[in-house]
This record gives C-alpha cells, structure tokens and sequence, in this order.
C-alpha cells in the first residue's frame, strides 16, 4: 500500500512538471503480472508488457518452482525520450558519463523500471531483462552468510 501511495505521488508530480511542458498525457497499460505507465504510445506500452510478459513466461516453463512475485509489484515507467527520463531519473544526470537507457530499482517496498521507448529495441531491454532475471534470482537462491548483498555482474 505504501508503495502504490509513493508511486502515485511520484507520478502526480512528474506528470505535473511534464504536463507544464507541454508533453503528452501518461496512459496505464496493464497485462496480467505487469503494469506500464508511458507517455508514449498505446502500442509501444503494450509491446513493452508483452515482452515482459515473456521474459517471465520463461522462467514461469523453465523453473517452475520458482518464485516469481516478490512482495512488490512490477511497475514499468516507460518515458517516450530522454527528456521524459531526465524528469524521472535526475539523479543520473547529476553524474558524468553516458546515461542508462533503462534502469530498474529493487527493495522491499518497491520495484520499478524506467525505460525509454525511443531505444526499447537499441538496448534498454537487455539491460532491464539481465535485471529483471537479477531480481527472480534473489527470490529463489539462498545465499550464504558473507555473500548476500554484494555486488553482481
């Protein structure tokens, strides 16, 4: 529940600073384990829903004794541009260096993804799956005292 109050606040406030600028209105796209918010398109967010949808198809046939939902919920924030993600992610542009074109945050109370749909097929979603499968991972391993935590390739 604190989770959806924080998201709701957190989109009401981009969705105002990006409103102000003239952008475009964010849509909901939902599929049965997934939910898009974007202010791009109907279909990319659908698209993007529908390969998450797959992505967790596979592990679903794979390893189906795995754990698939952890106590939060999968929201995916799909900015059409990078000014979109600038709005969403300021902290990245604080840093020097090239700039993700996807990120994914994961802790108890949350877990969310930000992508662009002006580069979902140019490389965010690599990005986001190899974090995607990350985050099934540590619902399903047990990991030894001394390692949990640290850091991953």
């Amino acid at each position: 529940m604190l989770f959806r109050l924080r998201a709701i606040v957190f989109l009401l406030s981009a969705s105002a600073a990006l409103a102000t600028a003239g952008e475009k209105p964010w849509i909901e796209v939902r599929s049965p384990h997934f939910r898009v918010l974007t202010n791009g398109g109907t279909k990319d967010a659908r698209r993007v829903a529908h390969e998450f949808e797959q992505m967790r198809y596979v592990f679903a046939t794979q390893f189906p004794t795995f754990r698939l939902e952890s106590g939060a919920p999968l929201l995916v924030l799909a900015a059409r541009d990078e000014p979109t993600e600038k709005v969403l992610e300021p902290a990245l542009w604080k840093i020097k260096g090239a700039k993700p074109v996807g990120e994914f945050h994961h802790g108890w109370e949350k877990q969310y993804v930000v992508v662009r749909l002006d580069t979902w097929g140019q490389g965010a979603h690599e990005l986001v799956y190899h974090e995607y499968t990350h985050s099934i991972l540590h619902l399903n391993a047990h990991w030894p005292p001394g390692l949990a935590g640290r850091g991953h390739g």
